[in-house]
């Protein structure tokens, strides 16, 4: 009788703590339900453009505004869910474009030309995550390996270059041109150009950059690609 008596007590137990778990895991779930909702996003404004858009983020390329100053224009990031590790914030400047978003880390360029500043914010808190100290040609843009990394193609005044002779209908070498250098992207660049040509366009041989956002670093590497200067 004890050992039967036993046995029932032990089951008892179990149940109860059974019961106990169940209902703080379900208080937990509910927690979490709730802290997760949907947000109203803004009207578009006149002029805005959607350049990015997911479950969790919209990220908005506001319209160019004239002023006595200059010009300039925003880019706003706008959170979807309350429960998102996205902050709501807007990026201003001459001129903002969006170029990617890698992992958590939100890329814009600024310039009014082809070439000019490459920035990183971090979308959670919506600051600098690192500067980016080499001018960036926007022409060729970003390319994304994972969410740490990425690359992009930075210029030089002393890299190769060479430009269109159009007197005497060849391509002249401005700087120093290595043989490695006068390859099928080249050729390809030169022959996809042929009705575009002008006197004195330049073509540069630009360096490849790899940049690691979970080290911080930014690494120039030893690759080059050709592409169109202004």
């Amino acid at each position: 009788m004890q050992y039967r008596s036993l046995i029932l007590g032990t089951a008892l137990a179990l149940s109860l703590l059974s019961m106990g778990c169940t209902g703080q895991t379900g208080q937990s779930a509910s927690t979490d339900s709730t802290q997760i909702a949907s947000l109203p996003l803004p009207e578009l404004a006149e002029g805005d453009e959607v350049v990015w858009e997911d479950t969790g983020v919209r990220i908005v390329k506001g319209k160019t505004i004239e002023t006595e100053g200059g010009v300039y224009n925003t880019i706003k990031v706008q959170p979807k869910r309350s429960g998102a590790d996205i902050k709501a914030f807007e990026l201003e400047g001459t001129i903002l474009d969006f170029e990617g978003v890698v992992g958590h880390t939100l890329l814009t360029y600024e310039g009014t030309g082809a070439t000019g500043t490459l920035s990183l914010h971090d979308l959670a808190t919506g600051k600098a995550v690192m500067p980016i100290d080499l001018p960036f040609d926007s022409g060729l843009g970003v390319e994304v390996a994972d969410a740490q990394t990425f690359y992009f193609y930075t210029y030089d005044e002393a890299y190769p270059t060479m430009t269109w002779d159009k007197q005497k209908g060849v391509w002249v070498d401005q700087t120093k041109v290595p043989d490695a250098l006068r390859n099928d992207q080249l050729k390809e660049l030169q022959a996809k150009l042929q009705q575009d040509l002008f006197d004195g366009l330049p073509l540069m041989a630009l360096r490849k950059v790899e940049v690691n956002l979970q080290e911080h670093k930014v690494t120039p590497l030893d690759e080059y690609r050709w592409g169109v200067i202004e």
